[in-house]
């Protein structure tokens, strides 16, 4: 399982649109239809709907391409915020399924960003982009309650993403 934020979900998708065959959790929103074509063009499958909304069947098509060795991006802050705060059931939904978490994110030295709950990052033309690749995630840790899953997450995908922001220059 692939786990990003929001805000940086266009760095992966580029990044490993040729190297396999992931589905994207996409939602039914209007805002979403423009992301949802592009994701189309560059080859992925996607799963439509949310956790908020057609949750169980969004997660009855997930195990189901867990099943067949698939992979599946999941933006764990979305769709609604906040930013960079996990939800919870990625951890779970990973163990059930024997399935590893990884993160691929990036950053970039020239870039857009939106001005939305996300703050959605474009790269600008001719900047420099960094991508990092995690290791897979390793659960060493009792998470009891979902707290401790959001915890946990957030500070695996924020490590990975800081690290990203660091090597572009975009914090110290």
């Amino acid at each position: 399982m692939l786990c990003v934020w929001h805000g940086r979900l266009l760095f992966p998708s580029w990044y490993i649109r040729h190297h396999t065959t992931l589905h994207i959790i996409s939602s039914r929103h209007a805002d979403s239809e423009i992301l949802a074509h592009i994701l189309r063009n560059w080859g992925y499958g996607l799963i439509r709907g949310s956790t908020n909304k057609e949750g169980i069947s969004v997660i009855r098509e997930m195990t189901k391409i867990f099943s067949k060795g698939g992979m599946i991006a999941v933006t764990n802050d979305g769709p609604k915020g906040p930013a960079r705060i996990a939800k919870s059931g990625s951890i779970g939904l990973a163990i059930k399924n024997n399935v590893k978490i990884i993160t691929v994110t990036g950053s970039a030295t020239k870039y857009w960003q939106v001005k939305s709950w996300d703050r959605f990052m474009l790269p600008k033309p001719f900047g420099k982009i960094q991508i990092v690749v995690s290791a897979p995630m390793k659960i060493t840790e009792q998470l009891s309650t979902s707290d401790d899953e959001v915890r946990f997450l957030s500070e695996f995908i924020n490590y990975y993403q800081d690290k990203a922001d660091r090597l572009t220059g975009k914090i110290s």
